[in-house]
């Protein structure tokens, strides 16, 4: 009984593993802050939250960043 929930413990962690790999890509975000947080609502927009208040967000995926 131990080696079925071993191995469908395994399986599980093997599915949820290749679902939360993104595809990141290192952007220009034209601020000398040090980022911490990011945040996307839906695949299109998103916000970072960095050092001394610094928030900049993007509407079209990352591609580009604005300075809030």
């Amino acid at each position: 009984m131990k080696s079925v929930v071993k191995i469908t413990v395994f399986l599980l962690f093997l599915v949820f593993s290749q679902t939360i790999r993104g595809n990141w890509e290192k952007q220009e975000a034209k601020t000398l802050a040090w980022l911490y947080d990011v945040f996307f609502l839906n695949e299109n927009k998103g916000w970072i939250s960095g050092s001394n208040g610094e928030f900049i967000h993007t509407e079209d995926g990352g591609k580009t960043w604005i300075r809030d």
